[in-house]
Protein backbone atom coordinates (compact mmCIF):
# COMPACT_ATOMS: atom_id res chain seq x y z
CA UNK A 1 0.00 0.00 0.00
CA UNK A 2 1.42 3.38 -1.00
CA UNK A 3 1.50 5.92 1.78
CA UNK A 4 1.24 9.57 0.79
CA UNK A 5 -0.15 11.46 3.78
CA UNK A 6 2.08 12.56 6.63
CA UNK A 7 -0.39 11.41 9.30
CA UNK A 8 -0.50 7.86 7.94
CA UNK A 9 3.29 7.65 7.80
CA UNK A 10 3.67 9.23 11.25
CA UNK A 11 1.32 6.65 12.78
CA UNK A 12 3.33 3.85 11.19
CA UNK A 13 6.58 5.34 12.49
CA UNK A 14 5.14 5.64 15.99
CA UNK A 15 4.11 1.97 15.89
CA UNK A 16 7.55 0.94 14.57
CA UNK A 17 9.23 2.88 17.38
CA UNK A 18 6.86 1.39 19.97
CA UNK A 19 5.78 4.77 21.28
CA UNK A 20 2.45 6.57 21.42
CA UNK A 21 1.36 10.13 20.67
CA UNK A 22 1.96 11.22 24.28
CA UNK A 23 5.54 9.97 24.13
CA UNK A 24 6.12 11.85 20.88
CA UNK A 25 4.66 15.01 22.38
CA UNK A 26 7.07 14.79 25.34
CA UNK A 27 10.05 14.13 23.06
CA UNK A 28 9.10 16.99 20.72
CA UNK A 29 8.34 19.46 23.53
CA UNK A 30 4.74 19.98 22.47
CA UNK A 31 1.34 19.10 23.89
CA UNK A 32 -0.50 15.87 23.21
CA UNK A 33 -3.20 17.98 21.57
CA UNK A 34 -0.63 19.40 19.12
CA UNK A 35 0.32 15.89 18.00
CA UNK A 36 -3.35 14.90 17.74
CA UNK A 37 -4.06 17.97 15.62
CA UNK A 38 -1.29 17.12 13.15
CA UNK A 39 -2.61 13.58 12.82
CA UNK A 40 -6.22 14.70 12.46
CA UNK A 41 -5.59 17.53 9.99
CA UNK A 42 -2.68 15.80 8.17
CA UNK A 43 -1.10 19.12 7.20
CA UNK A 44 1.84 20.00 9.45
CA UNK A 45 4.25 22.78 8.63
CA UNK A 46 7.64 21.62 7.39
CA UNK A 47 9.22 22.61 10.72
CA UNK A 48 6.69 20.63 12.76
CA UNK A 49 7.08 17.57 10.53
CA UNK A 50 10.88 17.79 10.75
CA UNK A 51 10.72 18.12 14.56
CA UNK A 52 8.52 15.03 14.92
CA UNK A 53 10.58 12.99 12.48
CA UNK A 54 13.83 14.00 14.19
CA UNK A 55 12.45 12.85 17.55
CA UNK A 56 11.60 9.49 15.97
CA UNK A 57 15.14 9.09 14.61
CA UNK A 58 14.50 10.03 10.98
CA UNK A 59 16.27 12.50 8.71
CA UNK A 60 14.47 14.65 6.17
CA UNK A 61 15.98 14.89 2.70
CA UNK A 62 14.96 16.73 -0.42
CA UNK A 63 15.52 14.61 -3.50
CA UNK A 64 15.09 15.79 -7.07
CA UNK A 65 12.20 14.06 -8.83
CA UNK A 66 13.29 11.01 -10.76
CA UNK A 67 16.38 10.39 -8.63
CA UNK A 68 16.84 7.11 -6.79
CA UNK A 69 15.81 7.18 -3.13
CA UNK A 70 17.69 5.40 -0.36
CA UNK A 71 16.18 2.10 0.77
CA UNK A 72 13.58 2.58 3.49
CA UNK A 73 12.63 6.07 2.32
CA UNK A 74 9.10 7.39 2.51
CA UNK A 75 7.77 9.74 -0.13
CA UNK A 76 5.18 12.36 0.71
CA UNK A 77 3.76 13.32 -2.65
CA UNK A 78 0.24 14.39 -1.85
CA UNK A 79 -0.53 17.49 -3.89
CA UNK A 80 -2.22 20.31 -2.05
CA UNK A 81 -3.99 23.27 -3.71
CA UNK A 82 -1.17 25.61 -2.63
CA UNK A 83 1.32 23.44 -4.54
CA UNK A 84 -0.59 24.14 -7.75
CA UNK A 85 -0.52 27.88 -7.22
CA UNK A 86 -4.13 28.00 -6.05
CA UNK A 87 -5.26 29.71 -2.91
CA UNK A 88 -6.53 27.67 0.02
CA UNK A 89 -10.07 28.31 1.21
CA UNK A 90 -8.83 28.49 4.83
Amino acid sequence: MEKTGFAEILKEMLADAGINQSDLARRAGVTYQAVQSVIKKDNPSMLVAMNYLDRLGYDVALVRKGKKLPEGSFVLNERRPEADGQQSSE
